[in-house]
This record gives C-alpha cells, structure tokens and sequence, in this order.
C-alpha cells in the first residue's frame, strides 16, 4: 500500500477531534482513578492516581510532562520529611524519659524530706525521754494511746468511741492529752523529798496542810534524772505504796472536776483535796450528800410544775390537784404570765399553799432561783431543744432531780454529753422522757426481759395509738426541720447513739409492712413504720446500756449483792429491739407507712411547711378536759429468749399525747421524792431513763391510778403463765 505522506496531525488531550476519533475505536469503558489527595504512602497514591481516557488507552501526557529528575527531587524530599519526623519522635521519646526521670527522682526527693521531717519531728517530740516516765503525752500520740483514750471516753467523758467523728475525735483527744499530763505531772516528790513527804502525812492524817512556800523549779526533774546515778539509793520505805498512789490520784483527780464543773459555770465554794481544819465539811461529802440536802430542807416543795399555764401543763396541774396522795406531797407551779397562772389556780381551787412563780426559762437567773425552791422539777416547756437545756443545767448546778416529756432524742444526746457526768458529781437524777415518749417502750422491754429471766435474743412492740397531736408536738417536728443540724440528726439516729456502751449491730427494715407473730397461736399483728421508733428505739438502748455497764462495774468491783441485783435485770449482750405501728390489713399498713414518709419529705419543703403550719393547731392549743377522756394506748411487746417467749402488755384509757403523758410524767417524779424505792446505782445522778431508775416502781404507781394495765406473761405451749411484777 502506498504510505500516507500527509503530515500526522497532533491532537491534544483536551481537543474535540482527539475525543471522537478515541470514541471511534474505543473498547468497553472502564473505571477511571483520579489521583487522591490523601496523605496516604506514594506508592499506593500512584497505583491509583493513572486515569484512562475515553477510549480505553491510558493517558500518559502527565508522565510526558513529568521528568525524571523531577520525580527524584521529590522522593528524596519525602524522604527527608520521614527522616525528620522519625528523628522528631525520637526527640520527644528521650524528652519523655528525661521527664520520667525527672519526675520520679523529684517523688524519692519529696518522701526522703518527708522521712527525715517525720524524724526530726519525733525526735524533737522525744528530744526528753524521761519525761516519758512520767506519762506525758502530746497530740501526736493519738495512734499509740488508742486504748487508753477510748476508756477515757467511756469513763470521764461518757461518749460512746464508735459514734465519735474524726474531727471530733481530734478534739477530745486534746482534752485527753490535758488530763492525762494534768494527772500525771512530775510531782514535788521528785525534786523535794522532804516537802513531799510531810504533805502526805499531813494528808493521810487529815491534818491541815498548808500552801506551799516551795518554788518549782520546771529544771528541778532533769537535774535529779541526770545525776542519779550519782546519788545513793533511797530507802524503799519513802516511795509511796499503792494505796498511797491511789490516793493521790484521786485527790488530783477531784481537782480536775473542779476546774471543768468551773467552767461549766457550778459554783464550788470548797477547794478539792486537803481540807483545813476549819472547814465545817468536806467538798467530796458536800457532792455526796446533795440529795438529803434536798429532803431536809422544810422550805422546798416536793414538786415544781414548769409551764404550768400550757395546755400539757395545765393538765399536770389538773391531775396533781386530784392525786389520790395529795396529801403527801406539796407542789407549787410556774410559768410565763401571771395572770394566766392565776387563773389556774382559780380553775382548779388550788390552795395558798401552792406557791405561784412567773419564770421565763429564757433568763437563766429566773429559772435558777425558780428551780432551788424545790426538789423535782417537771418541765413542760417545749421545744425542750429551744428552751429545754437551761433548766437541765439549774438542775444540775443545784441538785435538783429533774423530768419532762420531751421526745427529742437529739436533744437527749446533748445534755448526756454535757451534764451527765457532773449530775453524778452533784447527786442530780435527771430523767428526760417521761411521757408517751418513751415510757410504753422502756417499760415493755424491761418487763418481757425480767419475766423471761434470761438473756434476750429480740424484743418487739406493736403500738396501737388513738389521740391527737398537739400543738407543741407539731411544733417540735417544725424545729427539728428547721433549726436542728442535719449531721446531729443524723448522728443521734444511729444504733446506740444514748448508750454509754455498744450492743449488737441492728439493721433497720426498710420495707413498708412489718409483722409480729404472737407465738403459740395464729394471731400475727400486721402493722408499718412507728413515726417514733426511733427516739424509743434511743432510750430503750439507754436503758439496755446503763443496765449493762452496772453489771460490769459491779464485776470489776467485785461487790457479790450489787452484782447479784444487776444480773436479775439486765437484758444480755444479744438484746435488740424493734417497733411497729398496728394496722388492720398489709394494704393500710402499706399506705400508713407511705404516708409517713412522703409527709416527713413534704415537710422539708418550705412552702408545704409554712401551709401546715397556717392550717394546723399552734403551740398553746389543744383538745378540753373532755376530749382528752377519749382516746387510748395499746401495746403489745413479745420478747424471745432463745425458744422461750414473753408478752408484755401496755394499756392506757385516755388520750395519750395529753392525759396519759400527764399522768406519767407526775408517777415518775413522785418516784424520784423516794430514793429507797429507786435503783442503786441511779441515785448517784446521772442523765438516765424511766426504766434504769424507777422500773418496778413506776409500773406499780401507774397500775396503781386506774388508768393503766401492764402486765407480763411467760408464753409455754400456747398457755400464759403470769409473773409477778
């Protein structure tokens, strides 16, 4: 064929003529790959960066365009790019191990100044060891002194060691650090024998000693201690013995309850320790002997009646001015104005005899001089939180045995922390608790564990309640919302917050509906939450408490008939306790106990509290005398021993919040005008319970009025056999 001479023609890639002749003789078209602008490796952007054109041929006018030496400059640019950025890394790996280093040089640095600080602390603590001798301690011993500390709490400072804070541990421990180097300071015997020496006999002779001229001299002791071993031994004889010891323990002792009974605001007109001749009596027998001082003063009433003008204090008065022994006792009462208490005293025809006092508990100096015209007082004046406290502390400074009808376990807490040990010192019987709350419960369990006679496993009570609240309870519940801490409430909640020792760890239900099976028949009592189970569940802990430390004291003792009156009624190291509120079927025990709790949040809400508190009684307000005749109280309490069980039961005909506290709170300061009738150990004074004090006495002086039925059997094979209370 002749060859075609015509010039070729070039065609562009982008030319109109290039793109149909490719379409002219184009094969089946196939996916054509950009080049991607990902950062992904060369190679694969290459794999897929060749395009084809239209008619199949791969285009290679990019590589025409691109030269060799082009494409070396730029591998070796990527290269260069990895090389630097693999030598970067590098770099911050050697600077993160640098760091390390650094850092963990920097932590053996920071504990080796912590141990040589920790060191010379110690050492600087310790810098004089022979004062260790001696027992003086300081506030970093609080670790080393754990055992001694904890029995200070129980003994001096009668605070439960497991419901203590760690703050407030700390700060106790400062004040055991006081009176442990307070007792324990190096004594004149170490530097002056001779003074010494003639102070003790004059002591153990009970001859007057007088001040000492002897400076102290605070090098005096290391002198001796250095030299020693320079002097000769010194007879044994002028070492003092045990009792010698005891003695003078106790003497310092007794000054270090001055200085706190002092700063307590107590008015100690004696001086602790030594007595002058001319002293008419001594400081020691003076506390021992406050409460025949009570009984022998002609000018004191037996009963002062505090609130007396209330609507729970009128009814005191009512019911005092009708006891079937009136005849026995005389009573005067007091209150805020006079001319509402001398319209009591024309209500009720009371006779001149009964001494009329305006007292406002608000000013201490009032109720002072109010509360040393007599030798109980029954407080009626609530909140006792608000006003409570002042009258307790009168009390105590003075002597005076004391109740009320307060249920505010929180408030409880905090006057046996504050006064109980100095009522001890005092003679002062202060019994908080004397109305519904909490003498039903005390009463029940002391009751089922005397008649089971034997330690209990359990013991629960069924309430059964029908009155009306009045208007100073309601005002209670509103100051424990508003003015009571949250953290105290909390505390004074917890299992054997009241109780000076603790027992068995006691879980508290959660369920809504709680069951008392009556054992030996079919009957099983279905009930929910009790709204005061737990201020009852506080002082019949107390109670199981107070009963319990008796018994163990009388051990350590060693004293065979107190011991043996101990055992007869204390409840055991196993004994808990537990409560329910008596509904007639699971449902309404269900919507009851539901009730409650949405009621107590609702109350914690402002606005829903200022509503209850516009549409609900005020404080001052309650049912008449022929109201309060309605009304009742049933309880039902079984106790178990291991297979052995007791059911106590607790009546009481009239409205309990109103006639029944009344009358309660009256039987019980009548036992306290009798100390022969109450327990041992509870006339020393003390912030104890109804039933640690007066036990069987209350429940014969309250069986005694008509008013209520207590009683307590031993269930054996479906049969009651009763004991005698």
């Amino acid at each position: 064929m002749p060859q075609d001479r015509s010039p070729r023609r070039h065609y562009d890639d982008h030319s109109p003529e290039r793109g149909r002749r490719g379409r002219e003789f184009s094969s089946p078209q196939v996916p054509t790959y950009r080049r991607s602008r990902s950062r992904s490796p060369v190679n694969k952007r290459r794999k897929y960066s060749r395009s084809t054109s239209r008619d199949g041929r791969r285009s290679d006018s990019r590589d025409r365009r691109r030269s060799t030496s082009r494409d070396r400059r730029k591998r070796e640019g990527r290269s260069r790019r990895n090389r630097s950025s693999s030598s970067s890394s590098a770099s911050s790996v050697d600077k993160k191990k640098k760091k390390r280093r650094k850092d963990s040089k920097e932590r053996r640095e920071r504990k080796e100044r912590k141990r040589e600080k920790k060191e010379r602390k110690k050492k600087k603590a310790g810098a004089v060891p022979q004062w260790g001798k001696y027992g003086i301690i300081s506030e970093i011993d609080i670790f080393s002194k754990g055992p001694e500390f904890h029995t200070w709490l129980v003994e001096e400072r009668k605070i439960n060691p497991e419901t203590v804070s760690k703050d407030q541990s700390k700060k106790e421990f400062v004040r055991f650090v006081e009176d442990f180097n307070t007792a324990t300071l190096p004594h004149e015997k170490y530097y002056n024998m001779e003074a010494y020496e003639r102070r003790m006999s004059a002591l153990r002779s009970g001859e007057f000693v007088p001040p000492s001229d002897d400076t102290y001299d605070p090098q005096a002791d290391m002198k001796a201690i250095s030299g020693a071993h320079k002097k000769k031994l010194v007879e044994r004889e002028s070492y003092m013995n045990r009792e010698q010891l005891m003695e003078l323990r106790k003497v310092q002792n007794e000054r270090i309850e001055a200085g706190k009974m002092k700063l307590l605001g107590m008015d100690i007109k004696q001086n602790m320790g030594p007595v002058p001749q001319s002293y008419a009596y001594d400081s020691l027998q003076k506390f021992a002997s406050a409460p025949s001082l009570c009984t022998t003063m002609s000018t004191k009433t037996d009963l002062l009646v505090l609130g007396a003008t209330g609507i729970t204090g009128r009814q005191t008065v009512r019911y005092l001015s009708s006891h079937p022994q009136r005849s026995s006792f005389t009573f005067s009462i007091a209150g805020r104005r006079k001319d509402a208490l001398n319209a009591i005293v024309a209500e009720f025809s009371l006779p001149d005899t009964v001494d009329v006092l305006q007292v406002d508990v608000t000013k201490p100096d009032q109720v002072e001089a109010a509360v040393k015209t007599t030798k109980v007082v029954i407080n009626t004046v609530g909140p006792f939180w608000t006003y409570g406290t002042p009258v307790v502390r009168a009390c105590v400074q003075n002597g005076i045995h004391y109740v009320d009808l307060t249920g505010e376990h929180f408030w409880v807490k905090d006057i046996i922390q504050e006064f109980d040990y100095f009522a001890t010192k005092t003679g002062s019987i202060i019994v908080p608790t004397c109305g519904m709350d909490c003498i039903p419960s005390d009463l029940c369990a002391y009751l089922g564990s005397k008649t089971i006679q034997s330690p209990v496993d359990s013991s629960t009570t069924a309430w059964h309640f029908d009155g009306v609240a009045s208007g100073g309870s309601l005002a209670t519940i509103f100051t424990m919302i508003e003015d009571v801490p949250r953290e105290k409430l909390r505390w004074a909640m917890s299992n054997y917050a009241l109780s000076p020792i603790v027992g068995m760890s006691q879980e508290k239900p959660f369920g809504l509906v709680r069951k008392l099976h009556i054992p030996y028949s079919d009957e099983t009592l279905v009930g929910g939450r009790w709204f005061m189970s737990n201020v009852d569940r506080a002082i019949v802990q107390r109670t199981w408490g107070l009963l319990e430390y008796d018994a163990m004291e009388a051990r350590l003792e060693g004293d065979t008939e107190r011991l043996e009156a101990a055992e007869k009624v204390r409840y055991g190291p196993q004994f808990t306790y537990g409560e329910l509120s008596i509904r007639p079927n699971v449902f309404m025990a269900a919507v009851a106990s539901l009730g409650l709790i949405l009621s107590l949040m609702g109350l914690m809400i402002t606005p829903i509290r200022f509503i209850v508190k516009k549409l609900l009684r005020k404080p001052g307000e309650g049912p008449t005398d022929s109201e309060v005749e309605l009304g009742g109280l049933d309880l039902v309490n079984i106790t178990r021993s291991g297979s052995t069980y007791a059911k106590t039961t607790f009546k009481g005909h009239g409205d309990p919040g109103y006639l029944l506290s009344c009358i309660m709170v009256v039987e019980a300061a009548l036992c306290l005008l009798h100390p022969e009738t109450i327990r041992p150990f509870a006339r020393r004074g003390g912030v104890l319970t109804p039933a640690s004090v007066m036990g069987d006495t209350l429940v014969e002086r309250l069986n005694a009025t008509g008013r209520f039925e207590i009683e307590s059997v031993v269930l054996k094979g479906g049969k009651d056999n009763k004991k005698s209370i």
